[in-house]
């Protein structure tokens, strides 16, 4: 499988979860996660156009930062120290490999890091 589609598929892990966030009347987050979606999959889709980077990256720290204010206590709690570690190693292998440009390794730690940091994140929202 081409890597570049395994994240472009892995990315829809945010959109699942973002319905599945405003099912469970998480209107806000839902939104929110779906509109991180819609950015970073555009950019994945052609990773090549700097605006589209730039934004992901924006909205992904953005994104990041909102949630984690909202729900550092829990998101830091003993019982999920394990999953911040996977959702780190993830991503600092991505970034490893994206420095040395070997995208087809990039593509598979970022498409691990689109599905766990979904999940992790909605199970945070969701569970408090």
């Amino acid at each position: 499988m081409d890597t570049n589609i395994l994240s472009l598929l892995s990315n829809l892990i945010y959109l699942i979860c973002g319905i599945i966030l405003i099912i469970k009347k998480k209107i806000l987050f839902g939104i929110l996660i779906m509109i991180m979606w819609l950015i970073s999959h555009i950019y994945h889709s052609n990773r090549n156009n700097s605006f589209w980077s730039n934004l992901d990256m924006i909205c992904a720290t953005l994104g990041f930062i909102f949630i984690l204010f909202k729900y550092s206590k829990h998101i830091f709690s003993a019982k999920n120290i394990i999953y911040l570690i996977i959702l780190a190693l993830f991503y600092i292998l991505a970034r490893v490999h994206d420095n040395k440009n070997n995208q087809s390794m990039y593509n598979i730690y970022h498409s691990f890091w689109h599905i766990t940091s979904a999940v992790f994140v909605t199970y945070i929202i969701i569970n408090n």
